[in-house]
């Protein structure tokens, strides 16, 4: 995995880690593969996208009686 010496604080991208021999090792053990992750990342983050949406200030409000 690339070590990020100008920022070592900063975490490693998603890529990197899909990139990395181990995950590749365990993906394998586990019958899963790349787009299989990304597949799941990317759904993850439409629900969080929708959940954001359904929730923002004022999505609540009441109407005038």
């Amino acid at each position: 995995m690339t070590q990020h010496l100008a920022f070592p604080n900063e975490e490693p991208t998603i890529a990197e880690l899909l990139n990395d021999p181990i995950a590749h090792l365990l993906m394998k053990r586990d019958g899963v593969c790349v787009r299989d992750v990304v597949a799941v990342i990317e759904a993850a983050r439409d629900r969080r996208r929708a959940a954001a949406e359904r929730f923002k200030p004022g999505a609540f409000a009441r109407s005038a009686a």
